[in-house]
């Protein structure tokens, strides 16, 4: 492998998950066989090199290069799973792209809910884009965010913009902010619910711009997806240098044809 071909963290654990039908086949490294989960886990007994990728911590298939399943395991458990039971915001578990219901919708906003739909369903099989979600609360923005965060846990990490602020103040007062902003830095893939709402300093806007910064800089390898109720122009008013980068990079979704479920609720 080319020194310069990092195997991508998120093409490693896609692989293995959606193509492995989750870790219970795994691949030889190089030679196409696949041999069980069970039959893997029997072999690492004796050994404490990994017999998939003979100790290389990677392999190549057809052409491209991988983590072995035993890094992408190794990142799960010591890395990304910490990280999400430290920093995640409680969200609706189990939600799916397909839970979102368009039958409270005339036929414009219905229409414009269902490409969003398949828009993601796309974005979930391939997920290399920035997005920026902007609508009015209750549009269905954080249903999205929450479907995202468990089709892939637990390398994708939800945060509220409240309770983002609210683990900075709790970081400041135990020595733990360098810590949390890199771990927020490096998640594979972050979903960031409501920008612009719940700061209650410049310090938090200071260090939300500086994750946001490091992801903007390795965008191709760090997929994220911000929720905001702001149009561009009061983006660029609270941050400009920031919004000015996040438009750059993202998609823009304008969801503000799509009223509020909340409002459509029969009692």
């Amino acid at each position: 492998m080319n020194e310069f071909e990092i195997p991508s963290r998120i093409a490693s654990w896609m692989f293995a998950k959606y193509h492995t039908k989750n870790f219970s086949t795994i691949p030889r490294r190089c030679d196409g066989f696949i041999i069980s989960r069970d039959l893997y886990l029997e072999m690492l007994k004796d050994t404490n090199e990994c017999p998939v990728c003979e100790g290389a911590g990677w392999y190549v298939f057809r052409g491209v290069p991988l983590d072995c399943p035993c890094k992408t395991l190794q990142y799960e458990y010591t890395q990304y799973q910490p990280i999400l039971r430290r920093y995640a915001s409680s969200y609706r578990k189990g939600k799916k792209i397909d839970d979102i219901s368009t039958s409270h919708l005339d036929h414009l906003a219905a229409t414009k809910m269902q490409g969003i739909k398949v828009a993601f369903e796309g974005w979930i099989s391939n997920p290399k884009n920035w997005v920026i979600l902007y609508g009015n609360p209750g549009c269905g923005k954080s249903h999205f965010l929450e479907a995202i965060a468990d089709a892939f846990f637990p390398i994708a990490l939800y945060l509220s913009a409240e309770e983002f602020n609210s683990k900075i103040r709790k970081a400041v007062g135990t020595n733990t902010l360098d810590e949390l902003v890199t771990d927020v830095k490096g998640i594979p893939i972050l979903l960031f619910d409501d920008w612009g709402t719940g700061y209650d300093s410049e310090f938090t806007i200071s260090t939300l711009r500086a994750v946001l910064q490091h992801r903007y800089n390795h965008a191709k390898e760090l997929p994220t997806i911000v929720t905001t109720n702001m149009d561009q122009y009061d983006m660029r008013i609270l941050d400009p240098r920031l919004a000015d980068r996040l438009l750059e990079v993202a998609k823009w979704v304008d969801m503000t044809s799509i009223p509020s479920y909340r409002g459509m609720v029969n009692l």
